[in-house]
């Protein structure tokens, strides 16, 4: 192997790692706002530790979008269409740090020609 090679594969393996990372991190608030979502909306006991726990983990995550949306209760279930809202942004968030990261492959000219001409023609 060339020097250029092991440097293309090393920044290749961090690109791979680097995306794993940001959709892991999109997983683990995936899986909050999901058990949230359900905990609210089946009026689960919010007095309980693991739906207080699951409470104060994910409210951080759905703060900033709280003055969007009021929350629908229906009996004594409630609809957090905010909870919603957040998990549509982290994957476009995601989706958009993943894509950057991406961007930072190395490609050769043949490559970038290609690429150009695709995009030429959308």
């Amino acid at each position: 192997m060339h020097m250029n090679e092991t440097s293309t594969a090393s920044n290749v393996k961090s690109i791979f790692y680097s995306t794993g990372i940001i959709w892991y991190t999109l997983a683990v608030i995936e899986t909050l706002l999901v058990f949230r979502f359900m905990l609210k909306i089946t009026a689960a006991n919010a007095d309980t530790w693991f739906t207080s726990t699951i409470y104060g983990l994910s409210y951080p995550l759905i703060l900033p979008f709280t003055a969007i949306f009021g929350a629908n209760t229906i009996s004594t279930a409630t609809v957090e269409k905010t909870t919603l809202l957040a998990m549509i942004v982290f994957w476009i968030l995601a989706a958009g740090f993943s894509q950057l990261v991406i961007m930072n492959k190395p490609v050769s000219l043949r490559e970038a020609n290609i690429s150009l001409m695709k995009q030429r023609i959308l």
